[in-house]
């Protein structure tokens, strides 16, 4: 027989169990939102450095390029190096875009199986202690699901901007040979 103290200590334990699953359940949705957001980045950047590679083939169409390899030879690597790195960045774009292994918050199976296995006790069987462990086995879960966002969220946050970076220095790498084009004009 639980005593007045006990069902009360059960009560408040289910409280603060209850909160932590809302907190968790927020905390990943946070997560989410910055896991959604590192996509369209992605999405992003593999489009700009898609409008580089288009700008060199279109200078190289152009026919003003063939004028800058045969005036020096060093002319090839400013000509190379904007497709190149435009190149890395939609390979780190695509590489971020497809880290995607993450814990699912909730195993709605498994938790109307147990909803389901609480609600068949009798009354007698049944207690708050029961009530308990299915909010600690759901803060297990939720734990297990937030460590595998963070993971997943910070290894996408690393090639979203690796991808970034390289872009910029393709944007840059092309602005300098539009400029030489125009000089040389």
């Amino acid at each position: 027989m639980i005593t007045p103290d006990e069902n009360k200590c059960l009560r408040d334990q289910l409280g603060v169990s209850t909160n932590a699953c809302d907190s968790a359940a927020k905390q990943y949705e946070d997560y989410y939102k910055g896991f959604a957001a590192l996509d369209t980045k992605s999405q992003s950047t593999a489009t700009i450095s898609g409008l580089v590679l288009a700008a060199v083939a279109a200078f190289v169409k152009d026919g003003r390029i063939p004028v800058l390899v045969s005036a020096r030879h060093w002319w090839i690597l400013l000509i190379v190096a904007p497709p190149v790195t435009a190149l890395f960045s939609v390979i780190f774009a695509l590489t971020g875009a497809k880290v995607t292994e993450v814990v699912v918050p909730f195993d709605a199976a498994e938790q109307i199986r147990e909803a389901k296995d609480l609600a068949e006790l009798d009354c007698e069987e049944f207690s708050l202690a029961h009530v308990l462990n299915y909010y600690n086995s759901r803060l297990d879960h939720w734990n297990n699901a937030l460590a595998s966002i963070e993971s997943c969220v910070i290894d996408k946050a690393k090639w979203v901007l690796n991808a970034q970076i390289t872009m910029i220095a393709s944007l840059a790498l092309l602005l300098a040979l539009y400029v030489i084009v125009l000089l040389k004009s």
